[in-house]
């Protein structure tokens, strides 16, 4: 009986081993269910601010594009009164020749000076003048003296 005791006590370490071990193992397993769920969470709020920031994305472009388009259709518009003014500039230039030509009573081998066909650029408001300030001034008078001549 002592070799069945024996081997009923090696059988029973065994077991207490074996209950131990599952003990450990169902701790383990119970805080990697609790970690998944919590890794469900945050996956499930990742999910929903990449859809926040898709929307956030697809409103952001549309405005870029009808900026665009009202910023092209404002480009257009001042190269149409850039194209008027250079226009009405040469023929108030050529006008104001023809005048001084004729107060002056040019004599009759020479003409009057004829201004180049092409004026100095037009001075935007808001940029620098590289010549002191100048053709913005002549300019601006000039189209006064143009709306006083309606």
């Amino acid at each position: 009986m002592s070799l069945s005791l024996l081997l009923d006590s090696v059988v029973i370490v065994l077991l207490l081993a074996t209950i131990g071990y599952a003990a450990v193992l169902n701790r383990r397993l119970t805080r990697l269910r609790a970690a998944k769920d919590d890794m469900e969470a945050l996956l499930r709020e990742f999910g929903e601010a990449g859809a926040k920031a898709q929307q956030a994305l697809a409103a952001l472009h549309g405005e870029g594009q009808a900026t665009a388009a009202r910023l092209d259709g404002l480009l257009e518009q001042a190269k149409s009164l850039s194209d008027d003014l250079v226009f009405l500039i040469d023929r108030g230039g050529r006008l104001a020749d023809g005048l001084a030509a004729s107060e002056a009573g040019a004599p009759e081998g020479k003409a009057a000076p004829k201004r180049p066909t092409r004026p100095a650029p037009v001075v935007v408001a808001g940029t620098q003048q590289s010549d002191g300030g100048k053709a913005g001034g002549s300019a601006a008078a000039l189209f006064k003296s143009l709306q006083g001549m309606r």
